[in-house]
Parts: structure tokens; C-alpha cells; sequence
């Protein structure tokens, strides 16, 4: 078993994983870039617009939304935003037999008990392309460093175990 890792054999795998852990970082990196972008943009316009009462929500496009699915897939209970906007419907409408609430049409405003938690959480300062970008290229340029280096560590392993 040891003889198998310590071998160059293992050279191709080892590349093949660092460069998952690359693509799963740069997913990850451009899902945090959607969370700070559009549901983040949302929760900062409510806290600074004051709305976190049903009395003082605020509509779509006072949030600058125009896209009834992304509202839609943001405030669902898998969405982003969920845990921190209320809605107060507006007009709903019945579509293959289930209710329906329009998006555009609702208002929303900051859920009173999530306030502190969104705004430390969606912070326009984290909210940044360029920092997103450089992470990713970090990433890359460490894991083809660590293809490199690191069939030579195994190669001085399998040295010091064998000799």
C-alpha cells in the first residue's frame, strides 16, 4: 500500500484532485460573488432603507429588482435570503393547482430578529469582484505548485522509509 502512494504513479491522481479542490474553490468563491451580489444587494438596500416592519416594505422595484424568478429562487426556502426578508404579498394567483405569490408585485422588508445577523453577514465591504478573483488565481497557482512539490516529498519519503 505504501509502496503504491509513494510511487510516481500517483503523480496523475494527485494533479487530478488538486484540480478538483481548485474547481470546487472557485465554485465556491463564485457563489459567495451571487450571495454578496443579488441577495445581498437586497438585504443592504432594506437595513439602509429602514424597512423592517410590513408597514415600511419596500416593492421590487424600489429594490431594483426586475426578474420575477430570481426573486423567486432567492426568497424560496432553499434561497439565500430567505432567512432574513419578510414578504407581504400582494396579488397571488393559482398555477398548476398551487398559490402563487408575484414576486414583483409583493413588498419585502429586513426581518426584525435577523437585522444584526444580515448586516454583518451581506456587508457591502466583503462584496468585492476583485478579491473573488484573486482568490481563485491564488488557489490555482498553489495547487500547481503542490503538483509539483509534492511527488518530490514523496519521493524523499519513499527514500527515508526505504533506505
Amino acid at each position: 500500500m505504501f509502496q503504491e502512494i509513494f510511487t510516481y504513479t500517483a503523480q496523475p491522481n494527485l494533479r487530478f484532485v488538486l484540480m478538483g479542490f481548485v474547481v470546487g474553490i472557485a465554485a465556491a468563491c463564485l457563489g459567495m460573488l451571487y450571495q454578496m451580489k443579488w441577495p445581498g444587494r437586497m438585504i443592504r438596500t432594506l437595513i439602509r432603507a429602514g424597512a423592517d416592519t410590513p408597514e415600511k416594505a419596500l416593492r421590487a422595484a424600489e429594490l431594483g429588482f426586475k426578474s420575477e424568478w430570481l426573486l423567486r429562487f432567492m426568497l424560496s426556502e432553499r434561497g439565500a435570503a430567505h432567512k432574513y426578508v419578510g414578504i407581504v404579498p400582494g396579488r397571488v394567483i393559482t398555477k398548476k393547482k398551487k398559490k402563487q405569490i408575484v414576486m414583483l408585485e409583493a413588498r419585502y422588508y429586513i426581518l426584525p430578529e435577523t437585522k444584526l445577523r444580515a448586516s454583518m453577514r451581506y456587508d457591502a465591504k466583503n462584496a468585492n469582484v476583485v478579491t473573488v478573483v484573486i482568490a481563485i488565481v491564488l488557489f490555482a497557482v498553489a495547487a500547481v505548485i503542490l503538483a509539483a512539490v509534492i511527488p518530490e516529498l514523496l519521493q524523499m519519503l519513499k527514500n527515508v522509509f526505504s533506505g
